[in-house]
């Protein structure tokens, strides 16, 4: 495990300095299997008028969410992943970005980044996969500026500075033109506005693959 680890360190260059540009990534997923974990639910009953009570513990079977799933996808491509509700879409983004609840176990498969497996970790810190959930949580009285220094503090490398991190977010704003409510504070911008916020998050770290979920 630890030469995986090793491996899938070196294949793809430390984002450490502003300067480092987009770098081309294949990530591609084998076999996945996910399902719920075991769990176990509990319920009380009462037992004559007493205070005693019997503690019942029910096992809920673990419910498979996705089966035996492969693809690849590319740098520079785009890929719809379809699906009726419950299809397991957004498990599908979980598993690729790395992002698990703690109810949730793949017990088998593999995801590959240019050809390395690697580990749930180190996709999320990689910086070069990113991913926009279905539903994004921001705190409404900051403004957007103030949001995007925070994620840069969050989600650039520590050796960045100050004016390395201001300058990624006022070219983020630039990018997704946001600079006409960038000093508005959350409660106040439209849905798209805050749609492209949670895009502008993302787009702090320059990922080379981009994950979006529900996008529409």
């Amino acid at each position: 495990m630890s030469e995986t680890n090793e491996h899938s360190r070196l294949f793809l260059p430390s984002k450490s300095s502003p300067s480092t540009s987009t770098t081309e990534v294949t990530i591609s997923w084998s076999n996945l299997h996910v399902e719920t974990r075991n769990s176990s639910s509990s319920c009380w009953s009462s037992i004559s008028s007493s205070c005693f009570r019997r503690h019942k513990k029910k096992q809920e079977k673990s419910r498979i969410l996705l089966q035996d799933v492969s693809g690849t996808a590319r740098t520079g491509q785009i890929l719809a992943v379809m699906g009726t509700s419950g299809a397991g879409k957004t498990t599908l983004m979980n598993a690729l970005s790395g992002h698990y609840g703690d109810n949730l176990l793949v017990p088998s498969g593999n995801v590959y980044l240019n050809g390395f497996p690697t580990t749930d970790t180190e996709r999320r810190k990689s910086g070069h996969i990113g991913y926009v959930e279905q539903q994004e949580y921001f705190i409404d009285t900051v403004s957007l500026e103030e949001h995007l220094i925070f994620q840069a503090m969050l989600r650039l490398p520590s050796e960045w500075t100050d004016d390395e991190r201001r300058s990624r977010v006022k070219n983020t704003i630039a990018q997704l033109h946001l600079n006409k409510c960038m000093k508005n504070t959350i409660n106040q911008l439209s849905g798209g506005e805050k749609k492209r916020l949670a895009l502008a998050s993302v787009f702090l770290t320059e990922p080379s693959v981009l994950l979006i979920d529900e996008p529409t």
